[in-house]
């Protein structure tokens, strides 16, 4: 079993695993299912660049709630992403 510190939301993990495959990523965005496989912590704002998606014209939805793009995603993880319109 890993060993883990938490200094706010930060985790450190002492000890790597070994066995420990890719992140598997589920981004729901505009009716499309975006299966994304990804090797160690990535930001969603990062997570946004990779996939083309500005991040100021979307929310970032897990479950019923919405997360900040600065959120860390360390494991598995099934992401919807919400369209924010603006203007008049």
């Amino acid at each position: 079993m890993r060993s883990r510190q938490r200094f706010g939301h930060l985790r450190i993990r002492d000890k790597p695993d070994p066995i420990r495959k890719a992140m598997q990523i589920e981004v729901s965005h505009d009716g499309e299912v975006i299966p994304v496989e990804y090797e160690g912590p990535i930001t969603i704002s990062d997570l946004l660049e990779k996939l083309g998606i500005p991040a100021s014209t979307v929310l970032a939805v897990h479950g019923d709630t919405i997360v900040p793009h600065t959120s860390r995603i360390e494991s598995d993880i099934s992401l919807e992403l919400i369209v924010v319109s603006s203007g008049g």
